[in-house]
Order: structure tokens, then sequence, then C-alpha cells
């Protein structure tokens, strides 16, 4: 057996300061290993099974350093090796967000990227079945250049580069994280027993080949689903291809792009007859200003997938509906005069839309042409329902093994946690789950009090100036009350988010929000700011409701809504909840109630309850949004 350290080491890693640093993987039974690190030398031997561990002790910050492990025959280098604080950053899609999704939202970064010790571990997914693994598949620590930065996580990389301005230590990111992923996936078997909670038997998934035969008849048939489309679609299959410039659309229906505020972003699936490809084109003109000139074609969010041809030469494509269609437009590509855009759009899980409120525009030559209002439709080939998949990565258990498991031997500072959206429906039992999930984290790392920072679900869905039984609103009131919690800090991304979008751009400021929770939290820092909640609860002598809140130096202020008129509703003794005012004093949020909601009763208030809360909202002065709210008066 060769020598070889765990794949968690490698150039540019990261190592946790002021906990012991070890070193650890295999080689030939008994074999002598050697290692150097920063000048400190230290030695081992392999064990009966070949595994070896060397530890170099306790270390401050520093670097960078060489790494060096040598079993006397061979010789392995780590370099760009530093040691500082390493913070595992896991949940679901928003924490997976890349920052080449961003790159029009933050095109500086883009351009010139952080250059301190920050550095990134991206896990890549990898479900297990079988329990708990040992091993990564592989790993790779990367610094940020031109090669790499693109694939980063926003909302880990804006927290990394906050946390070493701030204290002036390298940050190591370790991101475990995977798009659509409920809590469960994320949670081991023994601490799913241990919830009590029902969940999804997979026993049948421990057998491999049982899974790597579900996984192949599946894919066969939605192979056979995409096949079946294009062999019936006359725009591909005629002797003119519809995407051609000289194609004849003028008999072609008429459609308004988007389709307006009305849509709904969770519009149930509809019947199969609405489901295949559908054909939009558009003729536009150009002026001499625009023609030959590079450009970008901004075509907004499309459901579910697109093709897009620029005068009948392919322009650019999307898999699935996610996410933004930025596809840029080479020298040479317009012409003056007319231009025609043709997309085909390929609806296979949900009815075919263009989101709204999204750009549609071509840009070229300093100028900028609206793509929005009428385009030529018609429907291509007509399907029924796309065959059924199995996703394993959302089923119980199989992340924990296959993308937490094999990272606890490795010292951490602290967990950011965004994660939820996958949960919203069942907020019951999301915060014994949550809990369970610290709690077994916790013992896994053998760390009692390893910090969690929690993100808080942004906004989404169409805007509510009412209140109502709200999935969303339930697990922010949960994160808000686990975050009062020991060890636990809360970073509010309320005013984040983007009705029409479950993964909203804007990562920078939740990524230094969760920074300032952790600064405040684990690095004792006064002067930075969290999250402010509500912690005490009075009734004034003229019979109004006072709520103060806590992480609110210098009081709270109202911004935005109609003129600062708050989401703020108590429930009465007829059952329904209805507006009520509310002004600040300070620290302190005064309430006036109707005859009918007077304290006694224990009447329910709500601030933000919504998926998407319309009105004004509530700040500190500092700038952060108070944590949505239901509280028993």
């Amino acid at each position: 057996m060769s020598l070889q350290p765990n794949v968690i080491f490698n150039d540019n890693m990261v190592l946790q300061r002021r906990k012991p640093v070890r070193i650890y993987g295999s080689a030939d039974p008994g074999a002598r290993i050697d290692g150097t690190l920063a000048g400190v030398r230290t030695d081992t031997t392999a064990g009966a099974d070949g595994t070896w561990e060397l530890v170099f002790g306790v270390m401050e910050a520093g670097g960078p350093w060489e790494c060096s492990v040598s079993d006397g025959s061979e010789t392995i280098t780590y370099r760009d090796v530093y040691t500082g604080d390493v913070w595992l950053c896991a949940g679901q899609s928003n924490m997976v967000i890349p920052m080449q999704r961003l790159r029009f939202t933050y095109p500086r970064e883009i351009a010139s990227p952080y250059d301190g010790p920050v550095r990134m571990l991206t896990v890549v997914e990898n479900p297990v079945f079988e329990g708990p693994a040992e091993n990564l598949p592989h790993g790779n620590w990367q610094r940020a250049t031109a090669e790499t930065f693109a694939a980063f996580s926003a909302v880990a990389w804006f927290f990394g580069c906050m946390i070493n301005r701030e204290e002036g230590v390298p940050v190591g990111l370790i991101v475990s994280a995977v798009g659509g992923t409920p809590i469960q996936s994320w949670l081991s078997k023994e601490t799913l027993s241990e919830s009590g909670q029902q969940v999804e038997d997979i026993e049948a998934l421990r057998s491999e080949a049982a899974r790597k035969e579900l996984s192949t008849g599946e894919q066969n048939a939605a192979d056979a689903w995409f096949k079946e489309m294009d062999r019936k679609d006359p725009g591909l299959s005629g002797v003119l291809p519809w995407h051609d410039p000289g194609y004849d659309c003028s008999s072609w229906d008429t459609a308004v792009i988007p389709e307006g505020e009305d849509w709904v972003p969770w519009e149930p699936m509809g019947e199969g007859d609405r489901h295949g490809s559908y054909w939009f084109s558009r003729d536009i003109d150009i002026d001499a200003s625009m023609a030959g000139k590079e450009g970008l074609l901004a075509l907004g969010r499309i459901i579910d997938a697109d093709t897009v041809w620029l005068n009948g030469e392919f322009a650019g494509a999307t898999g699935y509906q996610y996410p933004p269609r930025m596809y840029p437009i080479g020298e040479g590509r317009l012409k003056e005069g007319k231009n025609r855009i043709t997309v085909r759009v390929v609806s296979q899980n949900s009815p075919w839309a263009f989101v709204p409120d999204k750009p549609y525009y071509l840009e070229a030559g300093g100028k900028r042409l609206s793509l929005e209002g009428g385009w030529k439709f018609r429907p291509g080939a007509v399907m029924g329902a796309f065959p059924p998949s199995t996703r394993f990565v959302v089923k119980p258990e199989c992340l924990f093994n296959g993308m937490v498991a094999p990272l606890v031997r490795t010292p951490l500072k602290g967990v950011l946690w965004y994660q939820g959206e996958s949960n919203v429906g069942d907020g019951t039992d999301y915060g014994q789950f949550l809990r369970l999930l610290m709690d077994s984290w916790r013992r896994a790392w053998n760390e009692p009090d390893l910090p969690f920072i929690i993100a808080q679900l942004p906004a989404y869905g169409p805007a509510s100036s009412d209140t109502y039984d709200s999935g969303w609103a339930a697990i922010r009131e949960i994160q808000r009350r686990v975050s009062g919690e020991p060890g636990v800090a809360l970073a509010t991304t309320l005013d984040l988010g983007e009705w029409n979008d479950i993964h909203p751009l804007h990562k920078r400021p939740v990524g230094e929000r969760m920074a300032s929770a952790a600064l405040s939290l684990v690095y004792g820092r006064g002067d930075m700011h969290q999250a402010p909640k509500p912690v005490e609860t009075l009734r004034d002598s003229e019979g109004r409701v006072r709520i103060r809140f806590s992480n609110a130096p210098g009081g709270l202020v109202v911004q935005g809504g109609p003129a600062g008129k708050l989401h703020l509703f108590a429930k009465g003794s007829s059952g329904g909840y209805r507006r009520v005012s509310g002004s600040v004093e300070g620290e302190w949020l005064s309430v006036d109630l109707h005859e009918d909601q007077q304290p006694g009763s224990g009447c329910p208030l709500r601030y933000a309850w919504a998926d998407n809360p319309e009105g004004a909202y509530l700040y500190s002065r500092a700038g952060f949004p108070v944590s949505p709210f239901q509280l028993s008066v």
C-alpha cells in the first residue's frame, strides 16, 4: 500500500488553529511516518490496518507554510498551507449558489476576487446509504483564481472574506451543501431514530445494485421522453427548422412575455398536455450603433428549459429553470436591420413560463432594447407527463453519511447553516430536527459548544399585505426561536428575498450578516451587530402592548411600506387577525390593539407573518432587519 494521506489534505488547505493539528491517512502496516509542518517535526507508525495519524500539537494562526509527509520511500509535500479558522458551510441551494451565477450582480468581485488568505474546499455531491463513510471521494482546497472563483459558494465566500478582514486570521471554508435537500438528509440514521418522527423507509436503497437498476431505468425513460418529443416536434423535423430566420412564422399566435403579475411560482403542474416543447419568435430591428458589436441577450428565467438561437445560430441553452438566462453575443453576430431571436422552451415538470419581473432585453453598443411584449408563439410537440425520477440526495440520512461523517475528524471553528426551503410545509417537525442536527453534529465533532450561525429564510412568493398560516413564516419562527439557545446566532435575510426567485441574487449581505453574527457570538466582538429579536413584552397603563428588542443599539426604525405601515396583526376574540398599528420608541415597539384584542386571553401578535410580507419593516439603526415573529401577548 502506497502512502496515502486523507484526500482532505492538499495544497492551499487551512487547518484549525488553537486545536491539535492532525494529519492522517494510510500506508503499509508498520511503516514509519514522518511529518513536518511550519518547522515542527513529528512521527508515528502505521497500525496493523495501515492507518496512521500525525499530531503536530496546538498552533496559532499563521502561514503560508509547507507540510510534508514521508514513509521513507515517498514524500508528499503540500504548499500554501495555513492555520486559521475553519467553518463548515452546509445546507441547500442558497448555500451552493456559485459566484458564476452572480457575475452581473457582483462584477467587481468576479473581475478581482479578494486576495486575502481565504480558501475553499467544496465537497462533491455524495449520497451514501450503506452507513457513515470514512472518506470523501476526493478533496481539493482552492484559492480564488480566474480558473476557480466562478464555482465558489457566494455566501460562504463573502462570509470568509469579512471574517478575514475583521480578525486578520486565515479562513478555511468547507462547503458541504446540496440544492433542494430537506434537513432529514443531513441527519444520521441514529438521530432520525431519536426523533420519533416518521421518515421515509430507505432500506431498498441500501443496495448499490438496486440503486443502479432504479436510476438506469428512470434515465432510460427520461431519455426516451426527450427523444420522442424531438421526433414529434415539427419545429425540428420540418424542411426548414423553425429557428431558421427564413421560416415564415407570421401566422403563429401571439404570446405576451413575461406572463404578468398573477404568475405564481409554485403553480401546480398542469395536465399532461401542458408538457412538451413550445416555440417563441421575435424580430427586432438593430441600428448601425449596435450592429456587429458584442452584446448580451437577457431572457430572465424560463421554466423549465430552453434553447436559444439568434439569426438561426445557436446562442445558448439552459437545462433547468433556476439560473438567470444571460447569453453573451459574440462580435459580428448582430446585423443592421431585422434580427430574429427564437426560443424553444421545454416544459417537463412545470407549466412553461417566462418568469415576470426579471430582465428581458438585448444589449449591444451601449444600447438596450426591451424584449418584453408580444412574441410569435406556437406549440411544438405535445407530450404526456414526464417520467418520475428518484433524486437520491433528498432521502433521509444519505448526505450525513456521505458529506458530513467524513469530515468529523476535521476540527472546526463553527458551522454556517442555510437550509429550510425544502422543509416548508412541515414546520411542526422542523424545530425538533434542527435541534437534533445541532446536537448530533456537536457530538460527532466532540464539541459540545460548537457554534451554529443560521441564515433565516428570506421573503419569497407574491407579496401579501395580509397575514395567514404561512409555511415560510413558520420555518422562520423556528429559526428565530432556536437562535435564542446557547451557541446559536441568526442572520435575518427577510429583506433580501426576491418574490419570483427562490434563489435571490444578493448574496453578499447574507454572507456578511452571517459573519457579523459570528463575530459577535464567536469572536466576542461587541461592535458587531445581529438581527434584533423580541425579548420582553409589557402592557402599559393605556392598554398598549410594548415589546422590547435585543440587538437594537440606538433604537429601532421603520422603513418602507405605505406611509411606514407595519405588517403587524393581532388576533381578536372572534378568532380572526386584524391589522394593528405600531410605533417605535427607542428599542421598544408600542402596539395599539383593538377592543377585542386585549391581552389576558393570550392574544397572538404577528409581525411579518407571510411568505412575502408586504408593508414596512422594522430595522435596527445599524441596518439589520428585525426577525419576523409570532408572540402570545
